[in-house]
């Protein structure tokens, strides 16, 4: 961030800061709701990217994080009646100098 400083005998210092935001976490997660057929993902986006989320007996979905945000997924089962699943959850950074990607997952239990 430029930055200038003017001391009171007029001598005026141009100079660069480096800025960081603190506080946010740099890790995926998510929270979800179950309701019938269909499943909600609340899903923290740490940075930009993309995020894919899914599980067997369900279908998947893929959305882009344009920076650090949440996105809400809506997931609904292929079959209806009960069905017990892992909900898998993959974020992979589009950009920046930690480019892993992270994985959450969760079991679920829909019922009929």
């Amino acid at each position: 961030m430029p930055t200038e400083f003017v001391g009171q005998n007029g001598a005026v210092i141009h100079q660069s800061t480096p800025i960081a935001v603190e506080g946010c976490s740099t890790s995926l997660s998510f929270t979800h709701k179950l309701k019938q057929e269909t499943l909600t993902l609340s899903v923290y986006a740490p940075a930009a990217g993309k995020i894919t989320a899914g599980g067997k007996g369900l279908t998947s979905k893929t959305k882009v994080a344009k920076g650090r945000e949440r996105l809400t997924i809506t997931l609904k089962q292929k079959k209806a009646g009960k069905l017990k699943t892992t909900v898998r959850v993959v974020f992979t950074p589009s950009a920046g100098k930690d480019r892993k990607k992270q994985v959450k997952s969760a079991k679920l239990l829909f019922k009929k």
